[in-house]
């Protein structure tokens, strides 16, 4: 038999089942995915052949890829290659944005760069499209330790979505280079070296009459490896295995493929470093341009060496390509890369790297190439491979001013590409190269602190902007005061109001005449300060009037904490009916453009603002949307801000254990940002206050107004612990701290609804007499439901009922009570429903202790929640799946569970329940 023939699958029956029962599983529709990681010649290939004939004949498409580790140099190769035969009708049925981002990701549109994620979402999209129409779709992928980086972010993405679609993958690749394959759920096959007896039939496969003797050796000398098995077992048939060599099954291989090339003529060996430098199908032509002969080719074909398929000429096996490349001396590999160089009709990017390649020293000409392939690069999303093209480009660059400017854009395509120790690493260097240019080393500075504003050092991120802002101004004021306000930031975690303030005055001289958009961010900042010191009333007339510039920074990219600052700031104001669209808005061009990291902050606000309204199950969904980007991100200081959101949902939700587990992560995190620090503490003190345990909530919001105090936070409703204080002493019998506590807060900060009746509120449960109290609770009720701040209405009512019982007014106590009972029943409010529903039994009337508090909504999972509530604002599935980023069917799975969780049979009817609690 020849060794050129597809090797029998000898000791793979498990796996041989395990392959057949993922296609199995992808024609039943459901989906399924494989690693099979093992050394080179182990039969992970054959494996993979296997499994394309077995789907083949069950009706399944099969989409097969074999990644190259030059394929790292080009964004989304590999995922080209997996495409080519299905994209051209496929992106034609997705939905936008996924269409445009794949289509540009692929090369086949313009436009703006997407994101992974916009990309990863088309996939899952394409995927789920073709499996619908076809019936089934495996994917076989290759030597995935050589994908492409976005290729393989992309197909890892999809793969964790399409459990239930009808797709099975089988991925291919060897342990070195890890690729970090092992963190996303796949499950394992290790392929370990044949048994002797597996081994043996794998060499009498090869041997036409083998001798006992032959076969014990080659066994001996392979060590189980099947590709050492069979190319050992050529070798014994041709005489060459005779004599004294070397011992390991690789360096038997390495001989082995290196005699076979020895076979050949000069001609054919120098074609062959050609079809090394590159796999692919204009291969005939780059020999042809590197001044050799084509047919060469043809010979080495001849002897098997190479394989012909639909993609072009390409080595039998990858190790034999090594060595075909790295016998050849240095100027014939330099010749073949300059033939490919010469391929005008051959991609940008490739070109640029053979260029590179071909140089000997610095070389300015393939330097410039370089430049214009990391541009292309970053067009089509892959700021990794834009940073690896712009480096060598650096590298190769004679003159050391452009060589300090190309370092500048390495070092910002790596801030980019979430490289910060590239990014840093570039950055000293341009400022070493560069130390009289002025401009250039301000712009190096900027990109030092963009990535330690990523990693979560404000404080060396806040320090290196300040510090450089005026020589950044000199070369470009618009960008020094967007990066001041960028600092600004800092300055509102930990509640510096001074320096923030200083911060956006100065940026606000700098864009002055120069960039309107920033300018107006500036005075948006200035008056969100005013907000944070107690002048609400002199903020208000600057958000009304600069309020187009938060939608055009949304255009522009800004990002949330410099653009959203204001609009938080009218939450705090209560003024809702501003805020919200704006929000809206934001979120949905983030979504549509698949900024998942970008979400973060807006969907915090958000939650937020529904908190406030007392849409509790949206505020939840947005805040765990929150944690989960902060927690997949690794953004540390994000992680705090997102859990102390979180917590506050949760305390008024009742959720005990995961309100102190959340608000405790966030603190842990927050000593040195001590206006971050309340949210999470104020989480805390109502948590206990509306379990009934004042004694606990005490401590925590004690602490809130000691930091308060030290920050110079002056406006109450900012993090609104004030009311909670009041009536946890009252609760715990300390009237007189209580009055002066509300004394500290009740005449500070701005007239906003939430203080006035908060104040209300607090007034009623101080009062000693019995009308002065019922008129406070009332006087409360009105101005918050007024303000559509239905949850603290609902807290009103409950004083109001209970200072009535207590008085002895039972049947004027019942309503107010009946009212706050079906509120916070309606949003889910389980703690202080079971104190309303204590008070209205202590009335003397029945309640139904049965009654379940959200309508089933707490048992929803935060998928499933996400998913109602989008549903319930009127998004099909279509829309789901691609703002989701997840199928069609796993948007029908969730859909249905939710039916089932609710007690709902249609879309009407969970729109109705979901408006029910809305209108609660």
């Amino acid at each position: 038999m020849s060794t050129r023939c597809l090797p029998a699958l000898h000791g793979r029956d498990a796996l041989r089942d395990r392959v057949g029962a993922l296609v199995d599983a992808a024609a039943a529709g459901a989906g399924d995915a494989v690693l099979l990681v093992g050394d080179s010649g182990l039969g992970k290939t054959a494996l993979l052949d296997h499994a394309a004939r077995e789907a083949a004949d069950v009706g399944l498409v099969v989409l097969r890829s074999r990644s190259v580790p030059e394929e790292d140099r080009v964004p989304f190769a590999a995922l080209g290659h997996l495409l080519r035969d299905e994209e051209a009708t496929a992106l034609g049925r997705l939905p936008d944005p996924a269409r445009t981002a794949l289509a540009v990701a692929l090369g086949r549109a313009t436009g703006v760069p997407p994101s992974a994620v916009a990309v990863a979402a088309g996939v899952v999209a394409l995927l789920a499209s073709v499996a619908e129409r076809e019936g089934g779709v495996l994917l076989a992928l290759d030597d995935v330790q050589w994908m492409d980086e976005p290729s393989l972010t992309a197909l890892l993405f999809a793969l964790r979505r399409l459990d239930r679609d009808g797709i099975a993958a089988l991925v291919a690749a060897r342990a070195v280079p890890d690729r970090g394959l092992f963190g996303h759920g796949l499950e394992v096959r290790e392929l370990a070296p044949l048994d002797d007896r597996a081994a043996e039939r794998v060499v009498r496969d090869v041997l036409d009459d083998p001798g006992e003797e032959s076969v014990a050796r080659v066994v001996r000398l392979a060590r189980g490896n099947p590709l050492a098995l069979r190319e050992l077992a050529g070798a014994a048939a041709d005489g060459r295995l005779d004599g004294p060599g070397p011992s390991s099954p690789s360096l038997l291989i390495d001989r082995a493929f290196r005699h076979e090339l020895d076979a050949l003529d000069d001609d054919a060996r120098a074609a062959l470093v050609v079809l090394a430098a590159e796999e692919h199908p204009l291969a005939r032509r780059a020999v042809a341009a590197a001044g050799l002969d084509p047919d060469g080719l043809d010979a080495a074909e001849a002897t098997g060496l190479v394989v012909a398929d639909g993609a072009g000429p390409r080595f039998r096996h990858p190790l034999l390509r090594g060595v075909a490349y790295h016998a050849a001396s240095s100027a014939l590999r330099r010749r073949a890369h300059r033939g490919w160089t010469a391929l005008a009709e051959h991609d940008l990017i490739s070109r640029a790297w053979h260029a590179s390649a071909a140089a000997d020293g610095s070389d300015a000409d393939a330097a410039a190439l370089l430049e214009q392939a990391a541009g292309a690069a970053a067009a089509a999303g892959g700021l990794g491979a834009a940073c690896d093209a712009m480096t060598r480009a650096a590298a190769l660059t004679p003159d050391r001013p452009e060589r300090a400017r190309r370092v500048l854009e390495a070092a910002r395509l790596a801030a980019g590409a979430a490289r910060p120790e590239a990014a840093l690493r570039h950055a000293a260097e341009g400022l070493r190269l560069a130390p009289d240019d002025a401009s250039l080393r301000a712009a190096l500075h900027e990109v030092r602190a963009v990535v330690f504003l990523r990693q979560g050092d404000l404080e060396t991120a806040y320090a290196t902007i300040v510090e450089h802002a005026e020589p950044i101004a000199e070369a470009d004021p618009a960008r020094a005061a967007a990066g001041l306000l960028a600092a600004s930031v800092r300055d509102r975690v930990v509640g510096d109001y001074a320096a923030m303030r200083r911060l956006a005055d100065r940026a606000a001289e700098l864009a002055a005449g120069r960039a309107p958009t920033t300018h107006a961010l500036a005075g948006l900042t200035v008056a969100t300060v005013d907000v944070l010191e107690g002048h609400g009333e002199r903020a208000i007339p600057v958000f009304d009037e600069l309020r187009p510039a938060i939608v055009a920074g949304s255009a522009e990219g800004w990002p949330g904490e410099v653009l959203l600052a204001p609009v938080h700031a009218q939450v705090w104001l209560g003024r809702f009916d501003a805020a919200e669209p704006l929000l809206e808005q934001h979120v949905d061009r983030l979504r549509a453009r698949g900024g998942a990291a970008e979400l973060l902050y807006p969907l915090t606000v958000r939650a937020q603002l529904r908190l406030r309204r007392g849409r509790l199950a949206a505020a939840l969904a947005d805040a765990t949307e929150a944690w989960e980007i902060a927690q997949a991100g690794g953004l540390r200081g994000q992680v705090a801000v997102a859990a102390g959101a979180l917590a506050a949902v949760e305390a008024v939700l009742g959720r005990e254990e995961e309100c102190l587990r959340r608000a405790g992560e966030a603190i842990g995190l927050t000593d040195d940002r001590p206006a971050i620090g309340q949210w999470s503490r104020a989480a805390l003190g109502h948590l206990h206050l509306a379990l009934g345990r004042p004694a606990d909530a005490l401590a925590p919001l004690r602490a809130c107004e000691r930091m308060a105090a030290r920050t110079g936070l002056a406006d109450p409703a900012v993090v609104a612990f004030g009311a909670d204080l009041v009536e946890t002493l009252v609760r715990g019998g300390a009237r007189d701290e209580a009055a002066r506590a509300l004394a500290g807060w009740a005449a500070s900060g701005s007239d906003s609804p939430w203080r006035r009746g908060a104040v209300l509120r607090c007034h009623g449960l101080l009062a000693e007499d019995a009308d002065d109290a019922i008129a406070a609770f009332e006087a409360s009720v009105a101005v918050l439901e007024d303000a559509g701040m239905r949850f603290e209405a609902a807290r009103s009512r409950l004083s109001l009922g209970e200072r009535l019982r207590r008085d002895r007014r039972r049947l004027d106590a019942r309503p107010a009570l009946q009212e706050a009972l079906d509120a916070f029943e309606r949003m889910g409010a389980r703690p202080w429903a079971a104190r309303a529903r204590d008070e209205l039994r202590a009335t003397g009337q029945a309640t139904d202790r049965d009654r379940r508090p959200g309508n089933g909504l707490e048992e929803l999972t935060p998928h499933e929640l996400r998913v109602a509530l989008r549903v319930a604002d009127g998004r099909s599935n279509p829309e789901l799946a691609a703002e989701l980023y997840v199928t069609r069917k796993t948007i029908e799975h969730h859909l249905s569970r939710v039916f089932r969780k609710l007690g709902v049979s249609s879309r009407v009817e969970l729109a109705r329940l979901l408006q029910d609690r809305e209108d609660a």
